[in-house]
């Protein structure tokens, strides 16, 4: 190992490679990783512009040198709140150039088992300039990932060449190809090999475009076809004009499902909490928009906290009606598991976009730490989601300031853990998430009973992919909950 008065970088150090690959995939904010005696282990792609400093000398050295810090009191700040409680966030000055700016710094302790202690420090430039820039990457960053990750087949088509410039994760199940054999092949010949019938003359249509919507028809091994519903709308990717077609799956594919289980009683009365949920924030949607549409000439900036409150409540919404759909078919016996082949990392690509709106209303932070994206699933990952979902929002909501999610293997399971240092569940709200069959004795309950219902739907629907759930919570600890799903 290097010494401390080497210029040393970051990758002279034999770092654990869950620890480098959280480094390399975090941005566009700084993140800086040491050890408990504050000594700098390694750090990501943006911090050295955003200290505009030259990093070769940090490896080995002193936290507060590479913030300009004159003392170790923030440093020791940060060690002694991380480890007391797990994640801290303070305010602090940090040194750009011979100057000082405003900085937010969050410190998580993060280690797995049987290795040394260490902690991660995120730093966010607390500047307006840097807040605006910092808005912009993030919203292109969001939907880059809804664009690559969103549900149905997606497919963006050159119109002059015929070509297919990108390709989202599920076209792999619907046109049994992977993504990077899809890339940059005739539209036609994607559609001819996989036995593809649309309701139009020929299959030139791709490259034409229309705002009709047409009907693509997919075998499947299944032996059901798949039949998906085409919309095509003129995009320009990467700064070229192109088509963008979104397939919706109207697919009745419940006859070749795994039907879930029997039917559970519920009564009429376990509706009017997820009708509120619907109701509520529909109404404060409709008065934001106004606040926006009445002043117009406003920069987009100076109405970003209204927009973000849009579409946090917009999730709500969204949350809830998934809520009543799953409860119509857990209580009418129709539910079915449709499993796929899938991974940690498109699960969370697709899951944490949508509740990063809602974490930043509430003024909290969701942090991933040691998610092993790789770590494959063979599960219905819609409903892995809306599980893993609902238990990150009852984390969110609690009203602490982080959440921190981890996902790793464990032999022939992967574990997802989720913690959170707000308010603590209560031992009835315990007990019936826990239990085995709690969802048609919580139909038995009151009204304050009923509030529980969305987690409590999630953990009935968690453990019909066979999954095990653990929760623990107390009052200065926070909430530990432990999901473990066999991969």
């Amino acid at each position: 190992m290097q010494s401390a008065g080497t210029a040393a970088t970051q990758h002279d150090i034999p770092l654990p490679e869950w620890m480098r690959s959280h480094l390399d995939s975090y941005g566009p904010d700084g993140l800086v990783c040491i050890d408990g005696s504050g000594t700098v282990l390694g750090w990501n792609s943006s911090l050295p512009s955003l200290l505009a400093a030259d990093a070769s000398r940090w490896t080995l050295r002193a936290v507060s040198e590479i913030f300009g810090w004159d003392t170790g009191e923030v440093r020791d700040s940060l060690i002694k709140g991380a480890t007391e409680s797990g994640t801290v966030r303070i305010s602090a000055a940090a040194t750009r150039e011979g100057r000082t700016f405003p900085a937010e710094l969050t410190c998580s302790q993060v280690a797995p088992e049987g290795q040394p202690r260490c902690f991660f420090i995120y730093v966010r430039d607390d500047t307006e300039r840097a807040r605006t820039g910092r808005d912009r990457m993030e919203l292109d960053l969001q939907n880059r990932l809804l664009m690559t990750r969103a549900g149905g087949l997606i497919l963006v088509v050159d119109p002059d060449r015929g070509l297919v410039m990108h390709a989202n994760a599920q076209a792999e199940e619907y046109l049994r190809m992977p993504i990077s054999r899809l890339r940059s092949r005739m539209i036609e010949e994607v559609m001819e090999e996989v036995e593809a019938f649309v309701s139009e003359q020929g299959l030139g249509v791709f490259r034409v475009g229309t705002r009709r919507e047409l009907e693509l028809t997919i075998p499947s091994a299944a032996g059901t076809p798949w039949v998906l519903l085409m919309n095509c709308t003129k995009i320009t990717w990467h700064g070229r004009p192109a088509m963008q077609w979104v397939g919706r799956d109207v697919t009745d594919r419940r006859a070749s499902a795994t039907p879930a289980r029997d039917r559970v009683s519920l009564p009429l009365s376990a509706v009017t909490p997820t009708a509120e949920a619907l109701r509520h924030p529909a109404a404060q949607i409709e008065l934001l928009t106004r606040h926006c549409l009445e002043r117009p000439d406003r920069p987009w900036h100076e109405t970003r906290s209204r927009l973000e409150q849009i579409q946090a409540l917009g999730d709500q919404i969204r949350s809830a009606a998934e809520n009543l759909q799953y409860m119509a078919r857990v209580a009418d016996g129709t539910l079915d598991i449709r499993r796929t082949e899938t991974n940690v990392g498109m699960v969370l690509g697709a899951l944490l976009p949508r509740l990063q709106a809602r974490a930043r209303a509430q003024k909290t932070e969701i942090h991933t730490v040691h998610v092993e994206e790789d770590a494959s699933l063979f599960v219905d990952a819609r409903l892995l989601m809306h599980a893993l979902r609902q238990f990150l929002i009852r984390a969110v909501d609690a009203g602490g300031s982080t959440v921190t999610l981890t996902a790793t293997q464990e032999g022939d399971c992967v574990c997802f853990v989720i913690i959170d240092v707000g308010a603590t569940m209560s031992a009835a709200a315990l007990a019936r998430v826990e239990g085995e069959d709690t969802l048609g004795l919580l139909a038995q309950g009151g009204d304050a009973d009923l509030q529980d219902l969305p987690l409590v739907l999630a953990a009935h629907l968690f453990r019909l992919l066979g999954g095990h759930i653990e929760v623990q919570s107390s009052p200065g600890m926070g909430t530990r909950a432990t999901l473990t799903l066999r991969s």
